[in-house]
C-alpha cells in the first residue's frame, strides 16, 4: 500500500462539503477504512468566505477516525483551482514525494470502491496517471452524446498509450511526477495538465472504466453554455500551449489529432458554411438553384444536414442514430466558438463561479 493523498480544492463549498467529507469516509481500501488504509486526506482553501474551513474542521472534529490525518490549507486570497492544487502539490511533494495523490472535487461523490480501484491500478508499473468515468444526471441528450462521445475517446487514446484529458472530479496520479512550477496557473483545466505533463515523461495515462463518480448537470440554459464554454477553453489554451510535443510518439499523435478537433475544426466548419453562402449566392446571381446540377444537389444536402444539426445543437438536441454521432460533433462546435470568443475577448480564465444550481440538486 503506498502513501495516499486524498486531495480535496474548495471554493465556497460550504454546503456540499460534509458531504463530500461523508462520501470519502464511506470508501473502502481492500475492507479497510481510510484511516485503516494509512489515508491522508488535505483540503486546499482558496479563501472562502462562506465558512467551508469551518465546516469541514466540525465534520473532521466529530469524525476522528475517517483518515490517517488530515491538513487544511486556508489561501489569503482566491487565485483560482490551479493556482491551489499548485500550492498543495509543493506541500505533498515535501512531505511525501512518493506519494499517490487522489483528487477529487467537492461538488461530486464516488460510487463505492471508487478509490480502490484507482488504488489498485496505480500499482501497475509506468502508469502514472489515472481519471475516473462520469455518471452524470440530469443530462440533456445533447450533453449525454457528447460526453458519451469524450468517455469513449478518452478509453481509445488510453489503448493507445495516454490521453491528454482526465476528469479532475476523480483522478489519481503519482505525485513524484507533477512539478507544481509545470502549471499555468492563469488558465483552467488542470487535470488535462496533470495529465499532459505526466504523459509527456513516457508514462500511460489512462480512463478507468470501473472508478466511478457522480455529479450533477446544471438546469439553466444558460449555465451549462457557460460550463461547455469554460471547459473549451481551457482545452483550447493547452493545446495551443502543447503545439511543439513530439514524443512520445503516440501520445503526440493523440495531441495532433486533439488540435485538429479544438483548434483547427471549428474554423474549417466556419468556413465550409462561408464557401456555402458564396456558392448559393452565385448560383442565384445567375438565375439558377444551388441544386440543379447533381455535384450541387449533393453539396446542398450536406450543407443542410450541417446547417440542421447546428440548429438542433443550440436547443441541445441530437439526432438519432447513425446521424446521433456527427450532430453532436457539430453541435459541440458551438461552446468551441464560444470558447474561442472567450479567449479572444473574454477575463481570465482561472477564475470562475461554481455551478451552484448542480450542488443544490446534489445535496
Amino acid at each position: 500500500m503506498p502513501d495516499v493523498v486524498v486531495l480535496v480544492p474548495t471554493w465556497n463549498e460550504a454546503t456540499v462539503i460534509e458531504r463530500r467529507l461523508d462520501n470519502l469516509a464511506t470508501q473502502r481500501i481492500e475492507g479497510h477504512t481510510l484511516r485503516e488504509a494509512g489515508v491522508d486526506l488535505m483540503v486546499i482553501d482558496s479563501a472562502s468566505d462562506d465558512g467551508t474551513l469551518e465546516a469541514a474542521e466540525a465534520w473532521l472534529s466529530s469524525n476522528p477516525d475517517a483518515f490517517s490525518s488530515h491538513l487544511l490549507i486556508p489561501m489569503e486570497e482566491r487565485k483560482g483551482k490551479t493556482a491551489a492544487v499548485q500550492l498543495a502539490m509543493a506541500r505533498v511533494r515535501e512531505a511525501s514525494p512518493d506519494a499517490i495523490v487522489i483528487m477529487v472535487d467537492a461538488d461530486a461523490t464516488c460510487a463505492p470502491h471508487a478509490l480502490q480501484a484507482l488504488i489498485r491500478a496505480m500499482g501497475e508499473e509506468g502508469l502514472g496517471a489515472l481519471g475516473g468515468r462520469p455518471d452524470r444526471r440530469g443530462m440533456t441528450s445533447m450533453e449525454a452524446g457528447h460526453r458519451g462521445l469524450f468517455s469513449w475517446l478518452r478509453e481509445a487514446e488510453s489503448s493507445l498509450g495516454a490521453t491528454p484529458f482526465l476528469e479532475g472530479s476523480l483522478m489519481a496520479f503519482r505525485a513524484n511526477l507533477m512539478d507544481p512550477e509545470s502549471f499555468d496557473v492563469t488558465s483552467n483545466a488542470d487535470d488535462a495538465q496533470i495529465a499532459t505533463t505526466i504523459a509527456e515523461q513516457g508514462y500511460r495515462t489512462a480512463q478507468h472504466p470501473g472508478a466511478i463518480f457522480h455529479d450533477s448537470t446544471p438546469h439553466a440554459l444558460g449555465t451549462r453554455w457557460d460550463q461547455r464554454m469554460r471547459r473549451g477553453r481551457g482545452l483550447i489554451r493547452l493545446l495551443r500551449r502543447k503545439k511543439h510535443v513530439r514524443a512520445p510518439s503516440e501520445f503526440a499523435m493523440t495531441l495532433r489529432f486533439q488540435r485538429h478537433a479544438h483548434l483547427r475544426a471549428p474554423f474549417l466548419l466556419l468556413a465550409g458554411w462561408q464557401m456555402a453562402d458564396i456558392r448559393w449566392a452565385l448560383s442565384i446571381r445567375q438565375g439558377g438553384f444551388p441544386w440543379d446540377t447533381p455535384l450541387g444537389l449533393v453539396l446542398t444536402v450536406i450543407e443542410a444536414t450541417a446547417m440542421l444539426m447546428l440548429l438542433t445543437g443550440v436547443f441541445e438536441r441530437t439526432w438519432p442514430k447513425p446521424f446521433k454521432g456527427l450532430s453532436t460533433v457539430i453541435g459541440g462546435m458551438i461552446p468551441l466558438w464560444g470558447a474561442w470568443i472567450r479567449e479572444w475577448f473574454g477575463g481570465p480564465a482561472n477564475v470562475w463561479t461554481p455551478n451552484a444550481e448542480a450542488r443544490q440538486h446534489g445535496e
